[in-house]
């Protein structure tokens, strides 16, 4: 059967208020993000497009060997003929699935809404110990300065997450005493949840989505590894969606190539003694994640699971782990990336960036520097996966694919 893609972007946010109106800038978003669905659609699915985004687009990616959709303004009559796949399930979308007939088994509401809640992974990492140190969940004001106060340095960096949050959003960053700005953001976030969850600011070195298909019976297949690009804000930049170079493993940091910012002018990450392949780079935290994916499955959760691992350095210089980062009972853009692989069977390396910035057109030559040294000058297929428009205004939010084949 066909699949309807809804792309329902403002997941947390109904989350954490099912009753709230959205703003026009996050009814935007689940616009401007519609033509995501592209990386996974196959051909005779129906992608929900809130605003209009022209045909010529979506004619143009077929045309390029791309799926050809059907794009829908109005996806509800599409529901008894097609799969309905959205973004991440609210108790209005479960009770309309289990409507019909044709739905797969599919969790509840109540577990979708407990799986990707920061109460449960906070309590994973405590009881299976691989958190941060000094982190902590918080039900009070004097809770929080009781956690800031834990911190070794007095003027320590620390950031204080909502319950539900999405790609950097939904927290404040701080250092020393609490501000009078940050004790009503936090006031205004027990009102809501009754809880805060405290984190110091540890340096990121690399981070990665370890993506996941929970089904019914069975144990969860593990889908792959994407491995983020970094932003200056910490918000999602882009994922790596083809994990090789050169039969080097793509990392971060390691024994692999590095990308001259100053030469390509993008945002890419910085790769310098790596394992393999990410798999190895990331098998400690693939661990967790697993046993994570096994006890959410014990709990009722059915469908896509995307678990952010980090490893971070500390002040003393030592890399460490933290496997459980972020837990996203959902579909990712990490997990999307992972899809753009089946068009390309044999490339060298190939991310999707999310970054508005990024330059497009077929003259881009990145540099790399190979372990020995050298530096290699690649052509590689630079593809806008995004329309120019969408509802008659310009789109803001910009997708590339940036892929080098082989020879």
């Amino acid at each position: 059967m066909p699949r309807l893609w809804l792309g329902n972007f403002d997941f947390e946010h109904r989350l954490a208020d099912p009753g709230r109106t959205l703003s026009a800038k996050l009814r935007r978003l689940n616009a401007e993000l519609a033509s995501c669905w592209l990386a996974s659609a196959e051909d005779g699915d129906a992608i929900w497009t809130p605003e209009p985004i022209p045909a010529d687009f979506w004619d143009a990616m077929a045309a390029a060997g791309f799926a050809r959709i059907t794009p829908v303004s109005d996806w509800q009559p599409y529901v008894d003929r097609y799969e309905l796949t959205p973004w991440g399930w609210t108790a209005e979308l479960l009770a309309l699935a289990h409507q019909i007939a044709s739905q797969r088994e599919l969790p509840s509401a109540e577990v979708v809404r407990a799986a990707n809640s920061r109460r449960w992974s906070f309590a994973r990492e405590l009881e299976w110990q691989v958190g941060l140190p000094h982190a902590a969940g918080c039900e009070s004001l004097t809770e929080v300065r009781r956690a800031i106060s834990s911190l070794p340095e007095r003027d320590a960096a620390w950031v204080i997450k909502a319950e539900f949050g999405m790609s950097g959003r939904e927290r404040i960053l701080g250092r020393g005493p609490l501000t009078d700005p940050a004790i009503n953001w936090i006031e205004k976030r027990l009102r809501a949840d009754g809880v805060v969850f405290f984190e110091p600011w540890v340096e990121c070195v690399a981070e990665a989505g370890i993506l996941f298909e929970v089904p019914a019976t069975g144990s969860p297949e593990l889908i792959g590894v994407a491995e983020m690009l970094p932003s200056s804000n910490g918000q999602y930049a882009g994922s790596v969606f083809v994990e090789t170079l050169g039969g080097r493993g793509w990392s971060r940091f390691g024994e692999a190539p590095v990308i001259d910012r100053a030469k390509t002018g993008a945002s890419l990450p910085l790769v310098g003694p790596a394992p393999a392949t990410p798999n190895d780079l990331w098998s400690p935290a693939i661990e967790v994640a697993q046993r994570a994916a096994v006890e959410l499955q014990r709990l009722g959760y059915i469908g896509p699971l995307g678990i952010d691992a980090m490893w971070y350095r500390t002040a003393d210089g030592e890399l460490k782990l933290r496997p459980l980062q972020d837990v996203n009972a959902r579909w990712t853009m990490g997990r999307l990336a992972l899809g753009w692989r089946r068009y390309f069977p044999d490339p060298a390396w190939g991310f999707w960036t999310h970054d508005r910035t990024w330059p497009t057109g077929s003259t881009i030559i990145p540099h790399i520097q190979s372990p020995t040294g050298e530096w290699l000058t690649l052509n590689p297929h630079v593809i806008t996966t995004s329309p120019d428009s969408i509802g008659d205004q310009p789109a803001r939010h910009r997708t590339t694919l940036v892929v080098h084949p082989r020879g």
